[in-house]
Protein backbone atom coordinates (compact mmCIF):
# COMPACT_ATOMS: atom_id res chain seq x y z
CA UNK A 1 0.00 0.00 0.00
CA UNK A 2 1.40 3.35 -0.97
CA UNK A 3 1.86 6.20 1.49
CA UNK A 4 -0.85 8.27 -0.25
CA UNK A 5 -3.33 5.37 -0.16
CA UNK A 6 -2.63 4.80 3.53
CA UNK A 7 -3.20 8.51 4.30
CA UNK A 8 -6.44 8.47 2.33
CA UNK A 9 -7.61 5.35 4.15
CA UNK A 10 -6.79 6.87 7.56
CA UNK A 11 -8.61 10.07 6.57
CA UNK A 12 -11.71 8.12 5.49
CA UNK A 13 -11.74 6.11 8.75
CA UNK A 14 -11.52 9.35 10.78
CA UNK A 15 -14.37 10.90 8.77
CA UNK A 16 -16.49 7.75 9.21
CA UNK A 17 -15.86 7.71 12.97
CA UNK A 18 -16.69 11.40 13.27
CA UNK A 19 -19.90 10.83 11.33
CA UNK A 20 -20.84 7.89 13.56
CA UNK A 21 -20.25 10.01 16.68
CA UNK A 22 -22.43 12.80 15.26
CA UNK A 23 -25.25 10.40 14.36
CA UNK A 24 -25.02 8.77 17.79
CA UNK A 25 -25.23 12.16 19.50
CA UNK A 26 -28.26 13.15 17.40
CA UNK A 27 -30.04 9.91 18.34
CA UNK A 28 -29.22 10.46 22.02
CA UNK A 29 -30.38 14.09 21.82
CA UNK A 30 -33.65 13.03 20.15
CA UNK A 31 -34.35 10.40 22.82
CA UNK A 32 -33.85 13.00 25.56
CA UNK A 33 -36.54 15.36 24.18
CA UNK A 34 -39.74 15.88 26.20
CA UNK A 35 -41.49 13.39 23.93
CA UNK A 36 -39.55 10.63 25.70
CA UNK A 37 -38.92 12.27 29.08
CA UNK A 38 -40.75 10.75 31.99
CA UNK A 39 -42.46 12.95 34.55
CA UNK A 40 -42.68 11.34 38.01
CA UNK A 41 -46.13 10.70 39.49
CA UNK A 42 -47.23 13.23 42.07
CA UNK A 43 -49.16 12.01 45.09
CA UNK A 44 -52.94 12.21 45.18
CA UNK A 45 -52.79 14.90 47.86
CA UNK A 46 -50.44 17.12 45.85
CA UNK A 47 -52.61 16.79 42.73
CA UNK A 48 -55.77 17.58 44.71
CA UNK A 49 -54.07 20.60 46.29
CA UNK A 50 -53.05 21.87 42.84
CA UNK A 51 -56.63 21.41 41.64
CA UNK A 52 -58.13 23.29 44.62
CA UNK A 53 -55.53 26.04 44.42
CA UNK A 54 -56.88 27.22 41.06
CA UNK A 55 -59.95 25.28 39.86
CA UNK A 56 -60.70 28.04 37.32
CA UNK A 57 -57.72 26.87 35.24
CA UNK A 58 -59.24 23.39 35.02
CA UNK A 59 -62.69 24.77 34.21
CA UNK A 60 -61.16 26.97 31.50
CA UNK A 61 -59.43 23.93 29.99
CA UNK A 62 -62.70 21.98 30.08
CA UNK A 63 -64.52 24.88 28.40
CA UNK A 64 -61.87 25.09 25.66
CA UNK A 65 -62.05 21.34 25.01
CA UNK A 66 -65.83 21.49 24.60
CA UNK A 67 -65.56 24.52 22.30
CA UNK A 68 -62.91 22.85 20.12
CA UNK A 69 -65.22 19.98 19.20
CA UNK A 70 -62.86 18.43 16.63
CA UNK A 71 -59.78 18.50 18.87
CA UNK A 72 -58.74 15.13 20.35
CA UNK A 73 -55.17 15.82 21.55
CA UNK A 74 -52.89 18.69 22.49
CA UNK A 75 -49.51 18.45 24.20
CA UNK A 76 -46.15 20.20 23.93
CA UNK A 77 -45.19 18.40 20.70
CA UNK A 78 -48.29 17.90 18.57
CA UNK A 79 -51.99 18.49 18.19
CA UNK A 80 -54.81 16.54 16.63
CA UNK A 81 -56.06 17.90 14.33
CA UNK A 82 -52.83 19.52 13.23
CA UNK A 83 -54.65 22.60 11.92
CA UNK A 84 -55.84 23.81 15.34
CA UNK A 85 -55.06 27.57 15.38
CA UNK A 86 -51.61 28.33 16.79
CA UNK A 87 -52.92 30.91 19.26
CA UNK A 88 -55.39 28.35 20.62
CA UNK A 89 -52.64 25.73 21.01
CA UNK A 90 -50.50 28.35 22.80
CA UNK A 91 -53.40 29.06 25.17
CA UNK A 92 -53.75 25.33 25.97
CA UNK A 93 -50.03 25.04 26.62
CA UNK A 94 -50.03 28.11 28.88
CA UNK A 95 -52.86 26.66 30.98
CA UNK A 96 -51.17 23.23 31.05
CA UNK A 97 -48.10 24.86 32.56
CA UNK A 98 -50.18 26.67 35.19
CA UNK A 99 -51.94 23.41 36.17
CA UNK A 100 -48.87 21.14 36.07
CA UNK A 101 -50.27 19.14 33.16
CA UNK A 102 -47.05 17.92 31.54
CA UNK A 103 -48.57 15.38 29.16
CA UNK A 104 -51.33 17.48 27.63
CA UNK A 105 -54.91 16.40 27.03
CA UNK A 106 -56.57 13.41 25.36
CA UNK A 107 -60.25 13.72 24.53
CA UNK A 108 -62.76 11.07 23.52
CA UNK A 109 -64.71 11.99 20.39
CA UNK A 110 -68.01 12.07 22.33
CA UNK A 111 -66.41 14.36 24.99
CA UNK A 112 -67.50 12.04 27.82
CA UNK A 113 -63.90 11.42 28.88
CA UNK A 114 -61.28 14.18 29.03
CA UNK A 115 -57.86 13.14 30.31
CA UNK A 116 -55.34 15.73 31.54
CA UNK A 117 -52.01 13.93 31.92
CA UNK A 118 -49.72 15.08 34.74
CA UNK A 119 -47.23 12.23 34.46
CA UNK A 120 -46.41 9.25 32.27
CA UNK A 121 -43.89 6.43 32.27
CA UNK A 122 -43.06 3.87 29.62
CA UNK A 123 -44.46 3.71 26.11
CA UNK A 124 -47.90 3.84 24.58
CA UNK A 125 -48.12 0.04 24.37
CA UNK A 126 -46.87 -0.56 27.92
CA UNK A 127 -46.72 2.12 30.53
CA UNK A 128 -48.66 4.21 32.99
CA UNK A 129 -50.11 7.67 33.35
CA UNK A 130 -51.67 9.70 36.12
CA UNK A 131 -53.57 12.94 36.14
CA UNK A 132 -56.99 14.53 36.13
CA UNK A 133 -60.04 13.17 34.35
CA UNK A 134 -63.29 14.93 33.54
CA UNK A 135 -66.04 12.33 33.20
CA UNK A 136 -69.68 12.93 32.34
CA UNK A 137 -70.60 9.66 34.09
CA UNK A 138 -69.23 8.49 37.43
CA UNK A 139 -66.93 5.45 37.03
CA UNK A 140 -68.16 2.17 38.49
CA UNK A 141 -65.29 1.72 40.91
CA UNK A 142 -63.81 4.55 42.93
CA UNK A 143 -60.91 4.28 45.35
CA UNK A 144 -60.05 6.37 48.40
CA UNK A 145 -56.34 6.51 47.66
CA UNK A 146 -54.67 5.84 44.31
CA UNK A 147 -51.16 6.06 45.75
CA UNK A 148 -51.50 2.97 47.95
CA UNK A 149 -53.05 0.85 45.19
CA UNK A 150 -50.74 2.23 42.49
CA UNK A 151 -47.66 0.83 44.25
CA UNK A 152 -49.08 -2.70 44.17
CA UNK A 153 -50.90 -2.59 40.85
CA UNK A 154 -50.15 -5.00 38.07
CA UNK A 155 -50.74 -4.58 34.38
CA UNK A 156 -54.10 -3.39 33.03
CA UNK A 157 -55.46 -1.35 35.90
CA UNK A 158 -57.50 1.86 35.87
CA UNK A 159 -58.10 3.64 39.18
CA UNK A 160 -60.28 6.69 39.86
CA UNK A 161 -60.51 8.95 42.88
CA UNK A 162 -63.23 11.59 43.08
CA UNK A 163 -62.18 15.23 43.58
CA UNK A 164 -65.42 17.15 43.09
CA UNK A 165 -68.24 17.42 40.57
CA UNK A 166 -67.21 15.61 37.41
CA UNK A 167 -63.50 15.84 38.25
CA UNK A 168 -61.43 12.79 39.22
CA UNK A 169 -57.84 11.74 39.66
CA UNK A 170 -56.95 8.73 37.55
CA UNK A 171 -54.15 6.22 37.23
CA UNK A 172 -53.85 3.85 34.27
CA UNK A 173 -51.29 1.09 33.83
CA UNK A 174 -51.24 -1.21 30.82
Amino acid sequence: MTKTTRKLLIFLVIVALAGAVMVGYKIYDYLETPLFAEQPDLSDEILIDIFHKDPQVFEQLYKMVTEDNMMTHVDNNWTEPANLPKDRVAEYRKLFKEAGIYGGVNVSVDRKKIEFITSAQGWVASGSSKGYMYLTKMPEKLVDNIDVLQEHSRMDVCLYRHIEGNWYLYYVKD
